[in-house]
């Protein structure tokens, strides 16, 4: 954590989690879809249908959830340099 012009940075770390959390998903339900062998609409049907009991690759799908699930709570584990009006507004947003 770096201080410039009296403003506290966020840390590195919490950036890579905030970027990698998204792309684990986005992986994880390609490879998800790979794997499966029942048909799967990517337009009518969501990602938690990838993840279902009885599919093929269905764990890579869970794994997929967990993994963003966590990289989700260290990026907000690394927001603590951040005052509590920046957070709230992150959290109104969402």
């Amino acid at each position: 954590m770096s201080v410039m012009g009296g403003q506290r940075q966020v840390p590195t770390w919490a950036l890579v989690a905030a970027g990698a959390a998204p792309s684990v998903l986005l992986t994880s339900s390609i490879f998800a879809r790979l794997a499966t062998t029942s048909p799967y609409d990517s337009i009518g049907q969501t990602m938690s249908v990838l993840a279902s009991t009885g599919r093929h690759g269905g764990w890579i799908m869970t794994a997929g959830f967990v993994l963003s699930a966590l990289a989700q709570i260290v990026t907000a584990a690394g927001l603590y340099v951040l005052g509590p009006l920046p957070r709230i507004t992150l959290r109104t947003r969402a």
